[in-house]
């Protein structure tokens, strides 16, 4: 928690944008709800995705998909189908 742009626990984010780029894959641009500053990251990281609906909460791992080192712009994107 003490380098900028960390957090312990979960963080609420919100969707910024969403993007087709295919007809099978989807980017999500996130943005932290707080809007509070974001770690920059290297390759190959990743970031547990918890959502709830209905009371029933579900969790997947899902790569940052934004070049690293660009967190600091106020989002994230992850990808997927």
């Amino acid at each position: 928690r003490d380098t900028v742009g960390g957090w312990l626990g979960w963080r609420e984010f919100v969707v910024d944008r969403k993007v087709v780029e295919s007809s099978e894959i989807v980017s999500l641009y996130l943005k932290p709800k707080d809007e509070g500053a974001l770690l920059d990251y290297p390759a190959g990281s990743y970031s547990a995705i918890r959502v709830e609906f209905d009371g029933i909460a579900t969790q997947r791992n899902y790569t940052l998909s934004k070049p690293a080192g660009h967190g600091h712009d106020g989002v994230w994107r992850i990808t997927g189908t």
